[in-house]
């Protein structure tokens, strides 16, 4: 027989052994707890459980929500309702148990009491870690400041002419060297492999205006003033690259499709010769092409810029069809702005398909003008000017499809569809392939110009030159890009690789916090609400879910810059009378959408 079935054995089972009494209990073991004990911790720990979720409660109304990322999904928790909820129901289920409730309902309640302690448990893991990466609003480490320029200029740089070309609202994401899937733009491609692309290029404004005068002045809308509605030209006390590039002895030229650029809104400014009529690009190009056929011995600026892109889409015989093969939707072959419009309002209903064909045909205006571009490169070749060219090609602003419930329109909102725009650069030295994956911005182009060929910059730049992010002198990843609407309700945003903040301007808190300075962050954040948001653009590149909330008003950086920038730009603003428009120039930008 086995020692342990022994049943004379020390502890085996029908024998208390000299150990344990009857009842399995060692002499020196505490009394076991009356069910009226168990009661009481259990009602303990769910009183723990009621603190932890009204603090919780109080934790998502003060932040405005959270966004959990585990194991490659998202958890959004936005009301403190939820928390509210769980609150009055632990509070019943405590009250049940102080009057004796099943053991199923007391394991139950603990079970939920102690998994949503958990959750807050992951919540401040998730934000100890986010904060060691980084705060969602504000700069990241290590943001540089501007950087002057060198003012020696790139080696070999001393004869080169510039060719500054501008395709009015093309998107970033739809040429083949950031990454689409089309060949929309073998000329642009070859370009960026044999110079620097920018990927993270931020216009300073939604609209045409707004946006080359920034450009062409390193200043941001506010500041230079020039806007389309109420109609205000570019002050004449700008200074513009044109003007500087004359200064310094080049011959100036540009070559424009009107409308937004018309003289009337003063572009004009330092060049010589200064044509706005709208015409097709290759026309424009042709125009290009003769005028510096006269300057082979000359140090020139040649501006081009071209609607070409801009609604309405037109077909360009096989760069067109190729993109939209297929389609037998009811769409027509020119997508007119009367039928953009008619889209946008509800009036005509698409489906997905037609918006394939609208995107089809706004790519291969894309492949007609990246076609005539490479005409204009060729040129210079073959007459020698290419190897002492500093050439840039950008945009002023992209285009929407639907990203946000929008086809083929503009102007009217700050998201990254309209902002993220090209800039491609070939520049004196060895730079072929370099890619800046740092965010940059608008203004950065003609302080960058200027310290490439050597000559000064002022203190009214807001721009800085992106020289150094190619040599290695500079880290970091530069300021906020700041952007404006005009049109309608001002609005400005502030946007960094991480983060975009978009404010009404005549909202953000003043020199002492303006007439705002005396409401409650909750009340702060009731008024700027309809025109207020806060995207995490690592989580969110879509700009889908607005995680904004009265913190912002209280502590966001971002909220802070957006501020101070603004309230610079007023105090220096150069914003001039207004103009009136004639007929044709009424008709002109009626025609592109800009007037009703």
């Amino acid at each position: 027989m086995l020692l342990d079935a022994n049943p004379l054995a020390p502890g085996a089972s029908g024998s208390p052994g000299p150990f344990r009494d009857r009842s399995n209990r060692m002499p020196d073991d505490p009394p076991p707890m009356s069910s009226e004990e168990r009661r009481n911790r259990r009602c303990r720990l769910l009183d723990g459980g009621l603190v932890v979720t009204l603090g919780a409660a109080v934790l998502i109304e003060w932040t405005g929500g959270f966004v959990l990322e585990l194991l490659g999904r998202e958890i959004t928790v936005r009301s403190a309702g939820t928390a509210l909820t769980l609150f009055v129901l632990l509070w019943l289920v405590r009250s049940g148990l102080a009057g004796g409730l099943a053991r199923t309902a007391r394991f139950a309640a603990l079970a939920l009491t102690w998994a949503f302690v958990g959750l807050v448990l992951v919540v401040a893991l998730d934000r100890a870690v986010r904060a060691a990466r980084g705060r969602v609003v504000g700069p990241e480490p290590g943001d540089a400041p501007p950087v002057a320029s060198s003012r020696t200029g790139l080696a070999g740089s001393a004869d080169w002419n510039v060719l500054l070309v501008s395709l009015d609202t093309l998107r970033a994401d739809h040429l083949g060297c950031y990454g689409y899937e089309r060949a929309t733009s073998p000329v642009i491609d070859e370009l960026a492999a044999a110079g620097v692309l920018f990927r993270q290029h931020v216009a300073s404004a939604p609209s045409t205006l707004d946006s080359h005068a920034s450009l062409l002045t390193s200043l941001n809308p506010t500041a230079h003033g020039a806007r389309v509605s109420p109609p205000s030209p570019l002050a004449g006390e700008a200074v513009t690259l044109a003007e500087r590039l004359a200064g310094a002895g080049f011959t100036t030229a540009a070559f424009t499709g009107g409308g937004q650029l018309d003289r009337t809104f003063g572009l004009a400014q330092g060049f010589g010769l200064y044509t706005d009529d709208h015409k097709p690009f290759e026309e424009s190009v042709d125009e290009a092409v003769a005028w510096l056929s006269e300057r082979e011995d000359d140090r020139w600026f040649l501006f081009l810029h071209t609607y070409q892109p801009h609604h309405p889409y037109r077909p360009h015989g096989r760069l067109s069809k190729r993109f939209s093969r297929g389609y037998q939707g009811p769409l027509p072959e020119v997508i007119s702005v009367d039928l953009v419009r008619r889209i946008n309002t509800g009036d005509l209903p698409i489906d997905a398909a037609d918006l394939a064909y609208i995107v089809a045909r706004y790519d291969g205006e894309i492949a007609y003008t990246d076609r005539h571009l490479g005409r204009l490169f060729r040129f210079l070749r073959d007459n020698g000017q290419w190897d002492r060219t500093l050439v840039v090609v950008t945009s002023d602003h992209g285009e929407e499809f639907g990203e946000h419930g929008w086809v083929a329109w503009h102007s009217h909102t700050l998201y990254d569809e309209l902002l993220w725009i090209p800039l491609v650069m070939r520049l004196p030295g060895n730079f072929a392939g370099t890619v800046v994956d740092e965010q940059t911005r608008a203004v950065d182009v003609l302080p960058t110009l200027l310290d490439a060929l050597g000559l000064p910059r002022d203190e009214a730049m807001v721009g800085s030159s992106l020289l150094p992010r190619l040599d290695g002198r500079s880290s970091g990843t530069g300021p906020a890009a700041i952007s404006e609407r005009t049109l309608g309700t001002p609005l400005i945003s502030g946007r960094t690789s991480r983060a975009k903040l978009v404010y009404p301007t005549d909202l953000l808190p003043a020199r002492g916090g303006g007439w705002l300075a005396g409401l409650s962050s909750a009340e702060r954040h009731r008024r700027v609400a309809p025109d207020r948001a806060l995207f995490d653009l690592r989580s969110d590149p879509g700009e889908t879910r607005d995680v904004c909330s009265p913190r912002t008003w209280r502590g966001g950086q971002l909220r802070d810059d957006l501020s101070t920038v603004h309230q610079r730009d007023v105090e220096d603003s150069l914003a001039g009378a207004r103009v009136d428009l004639d007929a044709e120039l009424r008709q002109r930008l009626r025609a592109l959408g800009y007037l009703d």
